[in-house]
């Protein structure tokens, strides 16, 4: 645990402010600076098997956002990317999830959390399908905290959700821990709009069934709070703060 905010306490470039269930706390940062670099590396560019494996990223602890391109010679190809640390392998594809890419001969675009390696596991759904994933860029060395933030059901009305990161990017995991279906949907605190589900949405997972998982991107406030909401009510899921 970081040291308890106070007048006394100014942080400094790079320190991390985290909530830790209780108050407000600074974590100093002694490593190197945060920001995003940008590369074209190809990491993989063959016919895939659907079975995990290993990608080395070749970055080291980071957050690295992937191009996925699919070749599919009928139907549709789909690509699956998940934290090398990952034990709950029953995810959905296509619903609304950073890790999923899937098109017919088009690209898409993934944001995962490497392991300490610099190493995600992936798979193709499909068999027979050339699949190009190349590094577009990364954010070395992200706190990974993975602190639950949300245990309960879900509301219909617009809801705050304290988050425990101020002014930050934030990649959220929900996972369906109860008996029914659970769909999700995250904004920006103090939005006024609805959130529309299309496609892979950033900020929201749609119909994930009991035992399913999908990783999910939101901005915070400067009091570390989004919003939340689910079109059913009385739904179990838990959420954690991955990075």
């Amino acid at each position: 645990m970081g040291l308890i905010l106070g007048d006394h306490i100014t942080p400094t470039t790079n320190d991390i402010v985290m909530w830790d269930g209780t108050k407000w706390v600074l974590v100093p940062y002694g490593g190197q600076p945060t920001y995003p670099v940008f590369t074209s590396t190809i990491l993989y560019n063959a016919i895939k098997s659907n079975s995990y494996e290993e990608l080395d990223c070749g970055v080291g602890s980071a957050i690295v956002y992937i191009k996925i391109e699919l070749v599919a010679a009928a139907g549709a190809g789909h690509v699956r990317l998940m934290p090398n640390d990952e034990a709950n392998e029953d995810y959905p594809v296509g619903a609304g999830d950073l890790g999923t890419g899937s098109s017919v001969e088009r690209l898409s675009y993934a944001m995962v959390v490497t392991d300490s390696a610099g190493k995600v596991k992936w798979k193709s759904l499909e068999e027979a399908i050339v699949i190009t994933l190349t590094l577009i860029g990364y954010w070395p060395n992200p706190p990974k905290p993975n602190s639950l933030i949300f245990d309960g059901v879900s509301v219909l009305a617009w809801t705050e959700l304290t988050v425990g990161v101020k002014n930050a990017l934030a990649i959220l995991k929900v996972t369906n821990d109860g008996a029914a279906a659970v769909r999700l949907y995250t904004r920006m605190r103090g939005e006024s709009k609805d959130i529309t589900f299309i496609g892979n949405g950033v900020s929201c997972c749609e119909t994930l069934a009991v035992g399913e998982a999908a990783y999910i991107l939101v901005a915070t406030d400067a009091e570390g709070k989004i919003e939340f909401h689910s079109p059913e009510a009385g739904r179990d899921y838990t959420v954690h703060l991955t990075a």
